[in-house]
């Protein structure tokens, strides 16, 4: 379990439309996770609420600190390459791109950024940005729901965070699949380059599942994830290749704006980790890294479970709960100030109790030895007082004597 200060447990709470998982990781060394939960929502929505508030207190997730995702397709990235002689620093760079994009739009924008490098002494930026209110609604959904938030972390970021360890020093395409859509981070060990979100994810295929084989939504979904297979010949499987197929023109896409981003050689993806749901489906990820001419690897390679399904299915929670912890390859933080502060001040409060215990020994320690220093120092001229009081005595007695 995350421990903060040996007092605070650190969460990372996926938020999500369709299902919601929860993930704690081990208190040191490498990411490891020791505990994992999932609570299915009702499709109809029906009861929701009731069961997510007794799903939290049975989990004991009112009392931790939690994570939580910004979802990807509420989130704006651009990559910035600064000039290697520009006086600015990052912070200012940021906030001049802010300031030009607040021309163009009437919202307010809240914006994080993280430094990245393709090659040694580039100076590159990844910003972050997203309207004001579509960040204070994801925290004012998790503070309805009575959660203690400690980070709020673009979803795509958090997939790159949890799969970054597979990537090595190798530019990886990760996409999470998602129940509403889809997620995709560029990035390698040095930082995280690119991402883009899209709206084709677990529900498309289920719906073209359920029309091919004419059976209710529900049950469409769980016949999916036993029967799902892009390689069958069967009415179903085509109608989940076109979807696919629909899926890998989006990814197509996202990576030709990659593409002409960073033309460089060094930042060509290689390989490929898909995570999320509907990665799931048999025979999807080999059709796609044939189809992208990538090498796929499997999620569980960044090495915080050895299951490849809990590390399909955990990756954005995983990502969130190295977040609550601020840890990651790519660290972009969208909580408001007030609640950064008061996160702060928790997690240094135990070095601050500390310190003033501490200082109070210290002072106290000063007091004792100083009275005992003035003790010493009295008692010394009381007995220098004596003997200049006895010299007196037999001065006078010698003068009476003299007389």
């Amino acid at each position: 379990m995350l421990r903060l200060g040996a007092r605070e447990t650190l969460v990372g709470l996926d938020l999500g439309r369709h299902a919601l998982r929860a993930v704690w990781l081990a208190s040191s060394g490498k990411p490891r996770v020791v505990r994992r939960e999932t609570m299915r929502l009702p499709f109809d929505g029906l009861g929701a609420r009731a069961a997510i508030e007794t799903w939290l207190e049975q989990k004991g997730l009112r009392q931790a600190a939690c994570g939580i995702a910004l979802p990807g397709a509420q989130s704006l990235f651009q990559p910035l390459k600064l000039p290697p002689d520009d006086p600015r620093t990052d912070e200012q760079a940021a906030a001049v791109e802010v300031v030009k994009y607040n021309e163009m739009v009437s919202d307010s924008m809240r914006h994080a950024f993280a430094p990245f490098a393709l090659k040694p002494g580039e100076r590159r930026l990844l910003l972050a940005m997203t309207r004001a209110a579509a960040a204070d609604e994801t925290l004012r959904r998790a503070e309805d729901l009575k959660l203690r938030v400690a980070e709020i972390t673009p979803a795509p970021v958090a997939l790159f965070n949890a799969l970054a360890p597979a990537a090595g020093s190798t530019p990886t395409v990760f996409a999470g699949i998602g129940a509403g859509g889809t997620d995709l981070a560029i990035g390698a060990e040095s930082g995280l380059f690119f991402v883009r979100s899209f709206g084709i994810g677990g529900r498309s295929f289920t719906e073209a599942f359920a029309r091919a084989l004419k059976i209710p939504f529900a049950l469409a979904e769980s016949r999916k994830e036993s029967e799902g297979d892009l390689r069958a010949d069967r009415p179903e499987s085509a109608a989940l290749r076109g979807v696919a197929d629909q899926w890998l023109n989006e990814v197509k896409s996202c990576l030709a704006v990659y593409a002409n981003l960073f033309p460089e050689p060094e930042a060509r993806p290689r390989r490929l980790v898909l995570a999320g749901g509907g990665a799931r489906l048999a025979g999807f990820r080999e059709r796609m890294a044939e189809a992208l001419g990538l090498e796929a690897i499997g999620p569980e390679s960044a090495g915080w479970s050895n299951d490849p399904a809990e590390s399909a299915e955990y990756a954005t929670a995983v990502g969130l709960a190295l977040a609550a912890r601020g840890g990651g390859e790519c660290r972009i933080s969208l909580l408001p100030d007030a609640q950064r502060y008061e996160r702060e001040f928790r997690r240094q409060k135990p070095v601050w109790v500390a310190a003033a215990a501490v200082a109070g020994l210290i002072f106290l320690a000063g007091v004792i030895g100083g009275y005992r220093d003035n003790q010493r120092k009295t008692a010394l001229l009381r007995v220098q007082e004596a003997g200049v009081l006895a010299r007196q005595s037999l001065a006078s007695g010698l003068e009476a004597v003299r007389a």
